[in-house]
This record gives structure tokens, C-alpha cells and sequence, in this order.
């Protein structure tokens, strides 16, 4: 009985030490040049990844070896909310970037941890762990003394297979998708790059004719700017006949358009969500998502 109750004291011993050393990595998104829209994998600046030459760390009296088999594929990732590091679980992996670099694997089910790789520190390098899903880790990174958006890439469970998303992203992860939206600072559509919990990239605009999208349930809703082509404030003729697409984007990798909004005065005309609320303030037209029914302005702003 005392044998027992001394493997399960260093348990909790072994958890808690993993969970204190944390500490976050990540800083505000920050880009050089608002006209650089792909992050060079050759670049110097970017961060590099080391794989550890030391074994998985056992939590009681578990397999020397650690398990190589990966969640279900329909497990979600969320981000915790721990103020230590960016730390990631689906109730069974939990994932965490540390303040070393490190990126640690802790498997509740075989009582093991282990760290996967190092990410190498840099002074000059703001890097943080923004998306997980069963197979791979995306990351978001820029320079110091740069604002304008983060690059952003993704690698295995081993720190390889590194794949470039591109730069000047504002990202967000929810529910096992990572939205990239690009970086503004004024108000006007922009880029969007949307990925699933299956890595599989869902939506793609390069042309910035998106304005917002959020994620609802387990599908995300984006508006954007139907047919905006090149030099779009050019196009006199379009004044009043611009038509805006409310696109719905499911976890089965499924896009559907649910409404167009026709005769949107101009391609400029801000929409925007408010929680489960679709907003044109120019026009005063408010509709609720998902059931596209007129409701009233969720922030009370119109008629003031």
C-alpha cells in the first residue's frame, strides 16, 4: 500500500513540475514590409527546430518506450487557458511550448511525457505555438520590433516536414480550426487562409476580398466580396451593385453559400460579425447566423 502511494505522490510531482515550468513564448505579431505576403523557408531569421537526443520521460511504471500512436483523427485540440505557456489538450494529449523552446507530448492515458523538439531560441525571434491537430503543430512567429502580422508554418510531431503558410497573418484557433486572417489596421476586407482539424486547407483568399469570419458551433461563416478582380475603386460602374457571399465552411471540409447580399453600395461597405450576428452598419441591416432572420443592431449603435 505505502509502495503505491509513493508512485502516485510522484505522479502529481512529475505533472505539476511539467505544468509550472511553462512559460509563454508568444508576443504581438509584428512583419517588416505590408507588401510581403510569403515567409521564406530558407529565411535565416526564421526559427529552427532541433530534435532532443534524450528519451520520453516515464510517469510510473509505464512502457520504457514511448507510444507512437497518435489521438483519433476526429479529436479536437483546444487552447487552455494557461497563462504559463502555450498549452494545448484534447483530454487525452495535452501539447505545450515552453519558455526553452521546448515542445512537450504529456500522455495521460500512458502516464508518459516527452519532448518532442526545441524550437531555438532567439532574442530577436517572438514565436509562439498558435494550432495543434492530431498531426501537426502550427506555429507563429515574427521580429521584435515588427507589428504587422505574424508568418506562419507547421511541422509533424517531430519537428519536420515543415510546410510555409505565408506572412502578415492575424491568426485565431478555435475548436480544432485555425483561421488566418491578414493583418489591417484599418478597415477594409482582406486575405484568408482557413484550416481544418485535419490539416486540410478549406478556404483560400488571396485577392482580399474577405471581411471577417467566425467560428459558430463547428462550422465557420465568412463574407466576402463577390468577383472584386484588380483595382476595384476603379469600377464606377459597380457603385450600388456589389454583391457580398455569406459562405459556410463545415468540419467535413465542405463549403456551401448561404445568401448573397446584393446592390452593397460599394466594395468598402463593412460586414463584420458581432458573436452570431452579421452586421452592415452602412446599410443598417442585421441578420442572425445561422438562420439569416433580421434582427436588431447587437451593439444598440443604430438610430443614435
Amino acid at each position: 500500500m505505502k509502495k503505491k502511494l509513493l508512485i502516485g505522490l510522484l505522479i502529481l510531482s512529475l505533472i505539476a513540475a511539467l505544468l509550472v515550468g511553462c512559460a509563454s513564448s508568444s508576443k504581438k505579431p509584428a512583419r517588416d514590409e505590408e507588401d510581403e505576403k510569403t515567409a521564406d523557408s530558407e529565411d535565416t531569421d526564421a526559427p529552427k527546430t532541433e530534435t532532443p537526443e534524450t528519451e520520453a520521460t516515464e510517469l510510473s511504471e509505464a512502457p520504457t518506450e514511448p507510444s507512437e500512436e497518435q489521438p483519433e483523427a476526429d479529436t479536437v485540440f483546444v487552447i487552455t487557458d494557461d497563462q504559463s505557456c502555450n498549452h494545448f489538450t484534447n483530454g487525452v494529449i495535452d501539447i505545450l511550448f515552453r519558455h526553452d523552446g521546448s515542445v512537450v507530448r504529456a500522455d495521460t492515458v500512458a502516464e508518459q511525457m516527452q519532448t518532442l523538439f526545441t524550437v531555438t531560441p532567439d532574442d530577436e525571434i517572438n514565436i509562439a505555438l498558435i494550432g495543434v491537430t492530431d498531426h501537426r503543430l502550427y506555429f507563429g512567429w515574427n521580429e521584435v520590433e515588427d507589428w504587422w502580422g505574424v508568418n506562419v508554418y507547421s511541422v509533424d510531431y517531430h519537428g519536420e516536414d515543415r510546410q510555409e503558410l505565408g506572412g502578415a497573418w492575424d491568426p485565431s484557433f478555435e475548436n480544432g480550426w485555425l483561421i488566418l486572417l491578414g493583418f489591417r489596421s484599418d478597415v477594409s476586407p482582406t486575405e484568408l487562409l482557413l484550416i481544418d482539424r485535419y490539416d486540410e486547407i478549406v478556404a483560400e483568399d488571396q485577392t482580399g476580398a474577405v471581411w471577417d469570419a467566425v467560428l459558430l458551433d463547428e462550422s465557420v461563416y465568412y463574407v466576402m466580396v463577390e468577383d472584386l478582380g484588380e483595382e476595384p475603386w476603379a469600377r464606377d460602374d459597380m457603385d450600388g451593385k456589389w454583391k457580398f457571399d455569406l459562405i459556410r465552411a463545415d468540419a467535413d471540409g465542405t463549403t456551401t453559400v448561404l445568401k448573397v447580399f446584393e446592390n452593397r453600395p460599394n466594395y468598402y461597405t463593412p460586414a463584420f460579425f458581432m458573436g452570431n450576428v452579421l452586421c452592415f452598419y452602412e446599410t443598417s441591416e442585421f441578420y442572425e447566423i445561422p438562420s439569416l432572420k433580421p434582427t436588431e443592431d447587437p451593439n444598440g449603435l443604430t438610430g443614435i
